[in-house]
């Protein structure tokens, strides 16, 4: 099959807030990113507006990535696609942790990452072969992720769209807490990004402020306190104004990295607090 477009949807969770959506798709950029240069894709936010299921046809691939919360908003969209002839792949935290209830409403189900499974998607729907269900946990190495392109930076315009972009510098928690899905969804295993790599995109996307999406950075503090202190003297001479990043209190055990981490622009970190109850 000849493909005409991929489109890659983030369902609706807050909307805009004073004309801006909350954070940018990050997780659809870099799957947007790799995507074939001759295969038009485009990434559509319905945090932005209503979607145009009208340019939907035989020859687009969907792909929807989303979370539980927004799951039932995932299936509405996926029947009106299909119902437009094109074949809808899910994907995202829900899939991963659910993935016979997205089957029942998708074509085909991601499990897992899809950074070594989407390419093949891609292939296989393009030779008609595309399978119900397409896995990947083994948590492969971010040392070859492919790098956001520009075409995907000009499509989605973060910066007029979005109030804060996201960031990923390192993905998986050994941690094995009865209530977080981060093990199940990144892996058990810590792992890191070059750390040229992340300051070539930071300038490529000419970011001054960001989100981390790593469920818990701040835990390196302690596990790879030398790739930390890489991390922040790197980003140090940056022109960046403020960055956010998800923790434990174990950061406090560590006031020589906080200094450094303040001296690398972050003014934040997000700590989750299960129970106040040290038993």
């Amino acid at each position: 099959m000849n493909i005409e477009r991929i489109v890659l949807i983030q369902p609706a969770h807050q909307g805009r807030i004073w004309g801006k959506a909350a954070g940018s798709p990050y997780t659809l950029m870099r799957l947007a990113s790799m995507v074939p240069e001759n295969i038009p894709v485009e990434i559509w936010d319905e945090n932005l507006g209503a979607l145009n299921y009208d340019r939907l046809n035989a020859r687009t691939l969907v792909g929807i990535s989303s979370m539980t919360l927004t799951v039932d908003r995932a299936k509405e969209i996926a029947a009106r696609a299909r119902q437009r002839g094109s074949t809808v792949v899910g994907g995202g935290v829900h899939a991963t942790l659910v993935p016979d209830d997205v089957a029942e409403w998708a074509d085909s189900v991601v499990v897992g990452e899809a950074y070594r499974t989407w390419p093949r998607i891609i292939e296989d729907f393009a030779n008609d072969k595309l399978l119900p269900r397409y896995v990947d946990v083994e948590w492969a190495s971010l040392d070859t992720l492919a790098p956001i392109t520009d075409r995907v930076i000009r499509q989605v315009n973060e910066h007029r769209h979005y109030w804060t972009p996201s960031l990923e510098i390192t993905r998986g928690c050994p941690r094995n807490c009865t209530f977080c899905t981060a093990i199940r969804v990144s892996g058990k295993i810590m792992r890191h990004r070059p750390v040229d790599q992340i300051v070539e995109e930071i300038k490529r996307r000419r970011l001054k402020r960001f989100f981390l999406t790593d469920d818990n950075f701040g835990l390196n503090f302690r596990t790879d306190p030398a790739y930390v202190e890489q991390v922040f003297r790197a980003l140090e001479p940056l022109p960046i104004q403020s960055w956010t990043t998800q923790t434990e209190m174990i950061i406090g055990q560590f006031p020589d990295m906080l200094d450094l981490a303040r001296r690398a622009h972050m003014d934040k970190f997000f700590v989750g607090f299960e129970s106040i109850n040290p038993d």
